[in-house]
């Protein structure tokens, strides 16, 4: 490597370019396709997708091209890639050849008709009728949260390859199809979320970036889920219908009481090569919502508003935080047994309903009835 960054320096002198900037678009460049993907959605894969793509960075990628050994391997990854994508699409025919051989023997629906002249399967022009049907903010959202799997959606939805299976969805109906299934999601979610975990959406919702990124990394996804992800959009829309309720003097319609937990609906998402498929997600978000939020974002399951969890850090900072400094948000981890995250999430809901305040720094708190 030290060969490497001694040639990057002078190709960077040579070119008037900033070396360590240079040095980290190289990198990206060399990211093989697993070593990307192993990149959590978040800056990190946002700072890696923005240098291999934005056209600010173009003068770095061809700068860096110029070094031979970062030359050799841009093109042992794009070999890789083209042999996977090779290798997928091989994989894909014989699926559906698979699948047509074992069709009993009767006409073909219209349906698979367009799908077997389109060379796609079934579930494939219904994911695309899916994406056809969501709004901008919603494609912005799924972006944010995943600029690769963002790319690829806006692919299917804008794309010159995608054009013929666009074409095919609206005619065969299947947009209206989905269009009409997505609304029945929508206010089939909004009818089912009692009081309690509305509220504790509306929390996470309203929490602060810093907040958000200080919880655990579970309650960190849930939460951002929640902000962004289209299967959350019932959610989102029940949260905006109850305070323009609120703003009006109205309650909340009674509605029919609900059950068990209803999975996440089917949503779109991006698979191997450029094709979207459909999957139902195994980590259950509309389940683990009350859990998820309800302990790490402040939802109330006590009289006080607070959780169990809450209520022991505030005793804490109450018996203990008794000096000028109170107590610090490590020492009150380590003392009761908890996840740092865990902690400062709590803290941050205590602060913002008036139980706690700030003392020499943010990692300092006192309880105000203390």
């Amino acid at each position: 490597m030290e060969a490497v960054d001694g040639e990057l320096q002078k190709v960077a002198k040579a070119q008037d370019l900033v070396f360590d900037v240079l040095r980290l678009v190289a990198q990206s460049m060399c990211f093989s396709e697993a070593q990307k993907n192993s990149l959590e959605a978040g800056p990190v894969r946002q700072k890696v997708e923005m240098m291999l793509s934005s056209a600010d960075f173009a003068p770095y990628r061809q700068a860096a091209l110029s070094v031979e050994a970062v030359k050799r391997r841009v093109e042992m990854v794009q070999k890789e890639r083209a042999e996977a994508a090779s290798t997928k699409a091989e994989q894909l025919k014989r699926e559906r050849e698979k699948k047509r051989q074992a069709r009993p023997n009767r006409k073909r629906t219209p349906i698979q008709e367009a799908a077997d002249r389109l060379e796609v399967d079934e579930d494939m022009l219904r994911a695309v009728a899916a994406a056809m049907t969501m709004s901008e903010a919603q494609v912005d959202a799924a972006c944010s949260a995943d600029p690769t799997a963002g790319e690829k959606l806006r692919g299917v939805r804008e794309g010159v390859a995608f054009g013929e299976i666009r074409e095919a969805c609206v005619k065969l109906g299947l947009v209206d199809e989905a269009s009409k299934e997505m609304k029945a999601a929508l206010k089939e979610d909004e009818d089912s979320l009692d009081d309690s975990q509305l509220d504790a959406a509306e929390r996470s919702m309203g929490m602060s970036a810093d907040a958000v990124e200080r919880l655990p990394d579970d309650a960190k996804r849930a939460v951002k889920a929640l902000r962004g992800d289209p299967a959350f959009a019932g959610v989102r829309a029940a949260v905006e219908a109850r305070r323009k309720r609120r703003a009006g003097g109205a309650s909340k319609p009674k509605s029919k009481p609900k059950s068990t937990p209803k999975p996440a609906p089917p949503k779109p998402t991006t698979g191997g090569g450029n094709v979207a498929v459909v999957h139902d997600d195994d980590d259950n978000l509309d389940s683990a919502f009350a859990e998820a939020f309800g302990s790490a974002a402040g939802g109330a399951d006590g009289a006080d508003g607070m959780t169990s969890l809450q209520k022991r850090v505030l005793d804490y900072y109450t018996e203990n935080g008794t000096g000028d400094e109170g107590c610090n948000t490590d020492s009150v981890a380590a003392s009761l047994g908890l996840d740092l995250g865990q902690v400062k999430a709590a803290v941050e809901f205590l602060s913002s309903e008036g139980h706690l305040y700030s003392t020499i720094d943010e990692d300092h708190h006192k309880s105000t009835s203390e």
